[in-house]
């Protein structure tokens, strides 16, 4: 159950932060922030794993200290590219407004799911 749940959570957080018509305000929230945390904890993990399975010397905190730029600056880099794919349907592409924010959800989900899924 707790599983579903922080699934829920997970995806949610991943649904709003891909809606262009979501503000880079939104982005500061307890979901996002928990999601980051949570992604933190799970790449820490496999990172001091890798270092002690290989003998490699281990930074976490400087490792988490780059994790969370990277990742600050990867949800506002998502919902800028949504953001700028919405913009192009409507102003280039002359798509509707609603046309225009399924089309450019459905583009920048599509990749985020064949590069999560590829990698």
């Amino acid at each position: 159950m707790a599983g579903y749940v922080m699934w829920d959570l997970l995806y949610s957080t991943f649904l709003r932060t891909t809606d262009p018509s979501t503000s880079y305000s939104e982005l500061i929230a307890s979901d996002v922030f928990f999601s980051i945390l949570f992604h933190e904890w799970i790449y820490l993990a496999v990172y001091v794993f890798i270092t002690r399975l290989f003998e490699l010397p281990c930074h976490p905190l400087l490792f988490l200290a780059g994790l969370t730029v990277i990742m600050t600056l990867g949800y506002v880099g998502r919902l800028a590219r949504v953001k700028g794919l919405n913009h192009y349907y409507v102003n280039t592409a002359k798509y509707d407004e609603e046309t225009a924010r399924r089309e450019s959800q459905a583009v920048l989900r599509r990749a985020y799911f064949s590069y999560v899924f590829a990698a």
